[in-house]
């Protein structure tokens, strides 16, 4: 299981080539969440660096591992959906409504070890 704290960076994958030149990201896992349908293995990731898209300030990613019996943190790469946090208040509750961030990208996850480069 994906410990919080462990470090990661995003790279582009797929679906938003316009998104591309954003990545990579690295960041830490703060926070595992569950999501109103029941799924559990979201996490929100910190980013090192915010940065500006579309007007809007982005510190944070939501990810989660599309590829069934791979997770995030785990030591090979995973692919991950990228969600966008439109409004931080919406982290603020038990569980999530994915419905409402905005999914920007498909990206590959890999584990960092010791601080990034």
């Amino acid at each position: 299981m994906t410990d919080v704290g462990t470090r990661v960076r995003i790279g582009y994958f797929d679906q938003n080539e316009s998104f591309a030149p954003m990545l990579p990201r690295d960041g830490v896992l703060v926070r595992r969440l569950r999501s109103t349908k029941g799924t559990d293995n979201f996490f929100l990731m910190r980013l090192d660096a915010p940065f500006n898209y579309e007007g809007q300030t982005q510190e944070y990613f939501v990810i989660r591992s599309r590829w069934q019996g791979c997770e995030v943190g785990e030591p090979a790469q995973t692919s991950v959906f990228v969600l966008l946090v439109p409004d931080s208040t919406q982290l603020d509750r038990d569980e999530i409504d994915v419905d409402k961030f905005h999914h920007v990208c498909w990206g590959m996850a890999t584990t960092l070890v010791g601080p990034a480069s």
